[in-house]
């Protein structure tokens, strides 16, 4: 499949979405870290689905890659590979794919699941990226686990059942 900006799950989702016994009314994304940031390009390029949940996820993509440059840059090398035309286009194409900058093209219900003691990605951002949800009344719920790592690994259990929760509430 194509990188980010090749809508490579894009590319599958919309085939999928034809077949005879795939039910689209039951399509959701899930995605951890970098997949949170993808999931939330798939919607801004019109994926059809019923609801999103993200775990630790990347919502300002430039401001964390930024703090993230100095503790771990392996992360920021395995992201910015996940962005073709990052090489060319640097700052601008990270700021595209931040959902941050565009809250209201998230239009499913989202789940957020985030780490309080994420060195990763710092909470901050998702506690920022729901208050502009909650601004813009959109559905959304934000589950902070305390003292837990980057993609809330310590809860792993709890995490998994309340996304699979999510998705059962919002199938049709």
């Amino acid at each position: 499949m194509g990188g980010v900006g090749g809508n490579g799950v894009m590319e599958f989702l919309v085939p999928a979405a034809g077949l005879s016994y795939a039910e689209s009314r039951k399509f959701f994304l899930v995605g951890a870290c970098a997949g949170g940031m993808i999931a939330f390009f798939m919607l801004q390029r019109g994926a059809v689905v019923n609801a999103v949940a993200v775990v630790g996820a990347l919502f300002d993509v430039e401001g964390a890659l930024e703090a993230t440059k100095q503790r771990a840059p392996g992360i920021v090398d395995r992201v910015t590979r996940l962005i073709p035309d990052y090489a060319n286009r640097g700052a601008a194409a990270l700021r595209e794919r931040s959902a941050m900058n565009w809250p209201e093209k998230v239009n499913v219900p989202l789940l957020i699941i985030h780490g309080g003691d994420d060195e990763e990605v710092p909470v901050s951002q998702a506690l920022a990226f729901a208050t502009k949800l909650t601004e813009l009344h959109k559905p959304y719920e934000l589950v902070v686990y305390a003292n837990d790592i980057h993609e809330a690994a310590n809860n792993r259990r709890d995490r998994d059942t309340r996304i699979v929760a999510w998705f059962r509430r919002f199938r049709r």
